[in-house]
């Protein structure tokens, strides 16, 4: 299913992609703060396959647009400016559970942050419709965006996925990829809830 949400996204338009992708968190967060009420498991894990499904969206027409939409010589750049975007996320989103209950002297978020929570991420979701389509793309030099760079036919961009998926260097990769976030469960669950607790 993961993989499928992937070669769908890759041939959809990323506006559009990046929207639904953005759709799953805020599901996660409502899922989180009713479990929080209701103490009902399947909450958790239904938010969460949403959360999955969308997100992989979410990526893949992330990555789509740092990797077609600029030069050769600015796509390095694109990925930076994305990264400090990204990690901004993580910052605000503490600064905005920090001041929502400082006064607090509950072990958990009130209702009310997660409230806050599934606002801004709506509204964020918004914001993706900003991206412009492939072909209104202005680079700096003057070239256009190649058509080849952004997938149209989904049974290709599906078979090509399974041959990655397979290929030895991808899945020399994996252990990688795995220990890049492995360090995550620990630093946001371990970590915090012994010191901030």
């Amino acid at each position: 299913v993961l993989y499928g949400c992937f070669a769908a996204a890759s041939v959809a338009a990323a506006g559009a992609t990046l929207l639904l992708g953005t759709l799953g968190y805020p599901v996660f967060v409502a899922a989180m703060g009713l479990y929080q009420r209701l103490q009902r498991g399947w909450l958790c894990m239904a938010g969460a396959a949403c959360c999955g499904a969308s997100a992989s969206l979410l990526w893949t027409a992330q990555g789509q647009v740092c990797m077609a939409y600029p030069g050769p010589s600015e796509t390095g750049r694109c990925i930076g400016v994305f990264w400090v975007i990204f990690n901004l996320g993580a910052v605000v989103g503490g600064l905005l559970t920090f001041v929502m209950n400082f006064d607090s002297t509950a072990t958990t978020p009130g209702p009310l942050t997660f409230a806050a929570f599934v606002a801004l991420m709506l509204a964020s979701g918004l914001l993706t419709q900003l991206v412009v389509p492939p072909e209104r793309v202005a680079r700096p030099d003057g070239t256009a965006v190649d058509p080849g760079a952004v997938a149209r036919d989904w049974r290709k961009e599906a078979r090509g996925t399974a041959a990655v998926a397979g290929d030895r260097r991808m899945l020399l990769l994996a252990p990688i990829c795995m220990y890049a976030t492995w360090p995550y469960p620990y630093q946001l669950v371990t970590f915090n809830t012994g010191a901030f607790n």
